[in-house]
């Protein structure tokens, strides 16, 4: 019984943690589209709406799409993986009314967003490192 309530324990930290990371990033695309460089939203429902599709998006399409994207996020630095995400944006304002997405914004909101990602996970596993680990060993088996 023990080893279930640290399994349900280390679930919930885990999804504890993916929501702050969420809040996170609807603040930043929230504030980002109060600065008029090309992201125009009506209201935060519709930053949370965008934040979870992609999220949702990134999460299920992203192993797949990085294999196949892999030598042009090589050959960017890094920078294609913000341009596809600046595309997973622009896509959804195809669809959602109520989002506008273009010129610059199309590069800086993926990277405030990704830079806010980055932050908070890093200060999430600050000091976790059996976690890591354990993450590594299972991969490996």
């Amino acid at each position: 019984m023990n080893n279930l309530s640290n399994k349900i324990l280390a679930n919930l930290k885990f999804f504890i943690k993916i929501l702050i990371v969420w809040v996170g990033e609807i603040i930043v695309f929230y504030l980002l589209a109060d600065l008029g460089i090309g992201l125009t939203i009506d209201s935060l429902i519709t930053a949370i709406f965008v934040i979870i599709i992609l999220e949702i998006i990134n999460s299920i399409f992203w192993p797949s799409l990085t294999k196949i994207f892999l030598p042009f996020l090589v050959y960017t630095i890094g920078i294609g993986s913000l341009l596809l995400n600046g595309g997973i944006i622009w896509v959804m304002s195809l669809f959602i009314p109520t989002l506008n997405i273009e010129g610059y914004a199309l590069i800086i909101v993926p990277l405030g967003i990704a830079v806010v990602h980055t932050i908070l996970t890093t200060l999430l596993t600050l000091g976790n490192e059996e976690e890591y680990y354990n993450f590594i060993i299972k991969r490996k088996k």
